[in-house]
């Protein structure tokens, strides 16, 4: 049976961690977590260390939603722990990545959501010689991709991100982050099915038999946030994966 990495997700606004639920970013508040009672970034990291953890997701809603950045807290996660830095900040272009790259980051997410053309992760692979990782982001079944002229599919998707040079596929279920619903396993099944690359779960992870079942399809990666939070994935589950 394949490994599977559990990385735990920070989503950034306004240089608060906040509680990111089925994709209503207005509705977002600060995170209440049974590990800490301050809602700080560094705060929250250190305790994601004290767990394990060596990579940490970071999605900056700021600049996702076209709203300003969190560089500062990106640039204090950076300096200040010893993760590797995987974060989406809504980039369009390669041209948007260098002032993140700047800070220190380790790899570059490329999500269907935000960005304008698959040929944007060539560019930054072979400009700056970092990982880029595709996030495909579906809600209701489809894929969510504002920017382009026409509707694509999860299979399209999965071989144009292959096709420029991703080393990860993330499967981002928005309607299910932060819902404690269950990941969608036959979304999964089916992606696994289509990529050569490892398939990174995100959205619905609720414990540690989700995690052995995502084990199980295939899955490269889990991300997760609110079963960390509310202490239903610990440090003895992580240690039996």
């Amino acid at each position: 049976m394949s490994e599977i990495r559990v990385i735990p997700v920070m989503d950034l606004l306004d240089g608060t961690v906040v509680h990111a639920v089925a994709g209503e970013r207005e509705k977002y508040e600060p995170i209440d977590s049974v590990l800490t009672d301050t809602s700080d970034p560094v705060s929250i990291a250190y305790e994601f260390e004290k767990l394990g953890f060596e990579e940490l997701y970071i999605a900056d809603l700021n600049a996702i939603q076209n709203k300003g950045e969190n560089l500062s807290s990106i640039d204090r996660l950076s300096s200040e722990t010893e993760f590797d830095l995987l974060v989406d900040a809504g980039f369009k272009t390669s041209k948007e990545v260098k002032t993140y790259l700047d800070k220190g980051i380790s790899k570059i997410i490329f999500a269907t959501e935000t960005l304008q053309s698959f040929d944007e992760v060539e560019k930054v692979v072979d400009g700056y010689s970092v990982p880029v990782i595709g996030s495909v982001d579906m809600k209701e079944g489809e894929v969510i991709a504002n920017q382009f002229e026409r509707r694509v599919t999860l299979a399209e998707s999965i071989r144009e991100f292959e096709d420029f040079g991703v080393s990860e596929i993330i499967l981002l279920n928005l309607k299910r982050v932060g819902s404690s619903g269950g990941p969608d396993k036959s979304l999964l099944q089916k992606a696994v099915g289509l990529s050569d690359v490892p398939v990174i779960v995100g959205g619905g992870v609720r414990n540690f038999t989700d995690l052995q079942e995502l084990k199980k399809l295939g899955a490269g990666g889990a991300l997760t946030a609110t079963a960390i939070h509310n202490g239903s994935i610990g440090s003895a589950h992580l240690e039996a994966l």
